[in-house]
């Protein structure tokens, strides 16, 4: 098996969603869980702080006051029921995060930061293409960059042009990162030395 003749070092900034922590993102998921209940709870608060602060005008005409409080609990109810996809996309937010592939003594390390993601040594490297038909030999294609161990697996998905892609197995895969090819040309490299037609 070919092995790169020197250490292969990427450094990179990438954007990762995640779910929202803290006592805002708990609530966020509590609330759109349940946006009924949570909307009748949002909405008695308010009667009641109407009702705490007008109560003499609230007192002189109750069955107004009932009405009213009625209107604006299914107010409440109904507002929290078509914000719910708000709400479902405050659970998650989006970070800036660095992220780091190295390749050096024959041993694949993917980082974020201080923390490491996956090690794998001794990998075995594939490249296969996104299933389906280019266009054009110009049209950029998916394809795969497998780094295989023996307990693990790194799948970086980056594109090349339909002319190379054809010539590929075609395989389904979920990727673990997306890097744009000029980018991840040194792996492109190292996947292409593992072929037979490179």
């Amino acid at each position: 098996m070919a092995q790169p003749a020197e250490e292969i070092d990427i450094l990179y900034r990438t954007v990762v969603e995640r779910e929202r922590e803290g006592p805002y993102g708990a609530l966020m998921r509590w609330i759109a869980a349940r946006p009924l209940v949570s909307g009748a709870v949002g909405g008695l608060i308010a009667i009641g702080i109407a009702l705490a602060r007008g109560w003499k005008g609230a007192s002189t005409l109750p069955e107004v006051a009932a009405i009213i409080c009625v209107i604006v609990l299914l107010v409440w109810i109904g507002l929290f029921w078509m914000m719910r996809g708000f709400f479902e996309n405050q659970t998650r937010e989006q970070l800036d995060v660095v992220r780091r592939l190295k390749l050096a003594e024959n041993t694949l390390t993917w980082t974020e930061g201080p923390n490491q993601l996956l090690e794998i040594e001794r990998p075995v490297w594939r490249m296969l293409r996104a299933p389906g038909v280019g266009d054009s030999g110009e049209q950029p294609w998916p394809v795969w960059l497998l780094a295989a161990g023996t307990e693990a697996q790194f799948v970086l998905e980056t594109r090349v042009m339909w002319e190379e892609a054809s010539k590929l197995a075609a395989e389904e895969h979920q990727r673990d990162e997306l890097l744009p090819s000029h980018v991840a040309s040194p792996f492109l490299e190292l996947a292409r030395a593992q072929l037979p037609d490179f």
